[in-house]
């Protein structure tokens, strides 16, 4: 038996973010081949079901039907899908259905497409209603397509029928073959098949991660994986649906090696210590700076000099575009961005990797069969003078201190021999903040407030990405926007802004705001001032996951509030100094006084990044409630 058996605990789902673009040139592309209605399984199948009595009360998939057969070298996909819509909402939100295709090295022949309503009345999909969408996904390997079919015809108490056919050769991949099968997502599937037939030339290896729903079975050259009435995975919010969902992996038998073989052989078609790399080094560094210095140098260089622009074309999905073409260009996608960034740091000295990460996969168990498949993007990693580093050259934001939020905690694979996936190192604290705020009582007991805010590393970051872009006038906006939401309404304070087009460890925004009498000098003092910035941070780490594991990326807040009443009146109740620890994190608090009439608040809680299991969320998240309720500040006072 070839076809070797792995069976996993696997969990994953993809789902990426993408600007959108319509083009009826690649949808003349798409080939139209109508089967007849006797020689249609899945017309077939559809028929059967509407004289069935028990028709489902919520959307359902009624077939989801996969043969896969190699032959020489050739692939053919054929996929049936029927599914039912018993409401006119489902109709509405779902009622087309996409095709992934790359048209590059993939025939695509849809066989059938049309809606079966419960009286036999049949409208077939009218082509020139096909939509191809260029997904244009960033960090993505594949110049992927979706092809749009809108149904015509459907309703309530409808059926939709598609069956299509994709064809391509192996010697036409740049990586070895593998796909991902998910037999359920959101809806209840009722029937579930695969069938799979390798070649002799073509050996495959499958995974599957939920043995107790899928029956797979393997004879000789076939794998057939049965199932039905499959339950609908629960919805949630913050969850790596690649890391939860049932899945089967299908794809060449091969060693991690093999892999990184394949991808480092590719990513050496750069040539990225050419003249012309040198030569634009030359330009940006010089002998006086440090290592360090250099490496910064270059980073920014190879991150804001050479904008991002995906290029992963026939014969590019895996493999860089010459440095030279990328800077004569002065464009490219992460791996051209990686292979441009390597090649200078390894002309200074630097012993940098390539690193495979895959952008929406944290589970390692996900990934124990060996592919490229499951990765999307590439940055490069290194040790230089005793600190490790991690450079995504597609994040113009970041500084080198830190790594890009969004790749921490992710699947990542080296390109070194012997290396296996790992994760991307996650920080203790991804977001860190200094807050330094005073409030000065005048003698008619006007308020101004001053704060200063101070984002660390990934923190900074993200500012730099939101409020950089901006112009004053709608910087101004948006800071004045947060400060309603988060400290008061009542005011329009003014900002200024350090440190947001530099990449550097710090994003500073400052505001000065006057509030006119919220307090009566002539009575006695009863009021709460709350940490604002520290409240919403502590609502930001906030879980909201219902099914699932939450991992909370950890946060370390210190804040610094300065009172000045004034001698408006003698404060005799203040906050006590504190020291909260608990399983999930601490809180501290040092109270100093200069007299009665001024109170410095010292306040800092720190949670380390951590995952919380699903029975534990509700006592993760009453801890953060009880430090919420201690970040507000109550003073008493008498009038003198």
């Amino acid at each position: 038996m070839r076809l070797n058996q792995r069976l996993l605990k696997w969990k994953a789902w993809f789902a990426f973010g993408a600007i959108l673009f319509f083009s009826q040139s690649f949808a003349n592309e798409v080939k139209i081949d109508w089967l007849e209605k006797s020689a249609s399984r899945t017309y077939t199948f559809a028929e059967e079901f509407i004289a069935a009595d028990d028709l489902p009360s919520e959307k359902t998939t009624l077939l989801h039907d996969i043969e896969i057969i190699f032959d020489a070298g050739e692939v053919t996909r054929t996929v049936r899908q029927v599914n039912y819509f018993p409401t006119y909402n489902d109709a509405h939100t779902a009622g087309n259905e996409s095709i992934y295709w790359d048209k590059e090295v993939e025939a695509l022949t849809v066989r059938e497409a049309r809606v079966l309503k419960l009286n036999g009345q049949a409208h077939r999909l009218n082509p020139d209603n096909i939509r191809v969408l260029d997904s244009d996904a960033y960090n993505t390997f594949t110049d992927q397509k979706e092809v749009v079919l809108p149904y015509s015809g459907l309703t309530d108490k409808s059926i939709s029928i598609l069956e299509y056919q994709i064809k391509f050769s192996i010697a036409d991949l740049e990586s070895s073959w593998s796909t991902i099968i998910y037999p359920v997502l959101f809806d209840p599937v009722k029937n579930f098949r695969l069938r799979v037939i390798e070649d002799e030339q073509t050996p495959l290896t499958y995974s599957s991660n939920n043995k107790d729903i899928i029956d797979c079975k393997v004879n000789d050259n076939e794998l057939e994986c049965e199932s039905a009435d499959l339950s609908p995975n629960k919805s949630d919010v913050d969850i790596i649906w690649r890391d939860v969902l049932p899945q089967i992996f299908i794809g060449e038998t091969q060693t991690w090696d093999d892999v990184i073989a394949n991808d480092l052989k590719a990513f050496e078609e750069s040539n990225n210590k050419d003249d012309s790399v040198q030569k634009m080094l030359d330009r940006i560094i010089d002998d006086g700076m440090t290592q360090r210095q250099k490496i910064e140098a270059i980073h920014k260089f190879v991150s804001r000099d050479i904008r991002y622009v995906s290029m992963s074309e026939l014969g590019h999905r895996i493999t860089p575009h010459t440095s030279a073409s990328v800077l004569e260009n002065r464009f490219g996608d992460c791996k051209d961005k990686s292979a441009m960034l390597h090649g200078m740091l390894s002309l200074i000295g630097v012993d940098a990797k390539p690193v495979l990460v895959a952008t929406k996969r944290s589970s390692l168990a996900n990934t124990r069969f060996p592919s490229t498949g499951y990765f999307d993007h590439m940055v490069i990693c290194f040790d230089s003078e005793k600190q490790f580093y991690c450079l995504d050259p597609t994040d113009s934001n970041t500084d080198i201190n830190s790594i890009s939020s969004w790749i921490q905690g992710m699947v990542s694979l080296t390109l070194e021999e012997g290396a296996k996936p790992l994760r991307i190192p996650l920080a203790p604290h991804k977001w860190r903040l200094n807050v330094s705020s005073s409030l000065e009582f005048d003698e008619n007991a006007n308020v101004v407030e001053r704060q200063e805010r101070i984002y660390h590393g990934e923190y900074a970051s993200g500012i730099r990405s939101s409020y950089g872009p901006k112009n004053d006038e709608e910087r101004n906006e948006a800071a004045t926007e947060s400060f309603h939401k988060v400290v008061s309404s009542l005011v329009d304070p003014t900002f200024e802004f350090v440190g947001l087009q530099e990449m550097a460890n710090t994003a500073i925004i400052r505001s000065e705001a006057k509030y006119t009498p919220f307090l009566d000098p002539r009575e006695a003092l009863n009021y709460v001032e709350n940490d604002s910035w520290l409240n919403r941070e502590l609502d930001d780490v906030e879980i909201s996951s219902k099914h699932y594991d939450a991992r909370v990326h950890g946060i370390d807040v210190q804040s610094t509030i300065n009172f000045d009443f004034n001698k408006l009146w003698n404060v005799t109740w203040y906050p006590p100094n504190l020291n909260l620890k608990g399983k999930y994190g601490e809180m501290t608090r040092f109270v100093t006084t200069t007299g009665k009439h001024k109170i410095q608040v010292e306040t800092r809680v720190k949670i380390t990044t951590q995952m919380v299991k699903q029975g534990e969320i509700e006592s993760f998240n009453e801890f953060l409630k009880l430090l919420k309720g201690e970040s507000a500040l109550n003073f008493v006072g008498e009038t003198p």
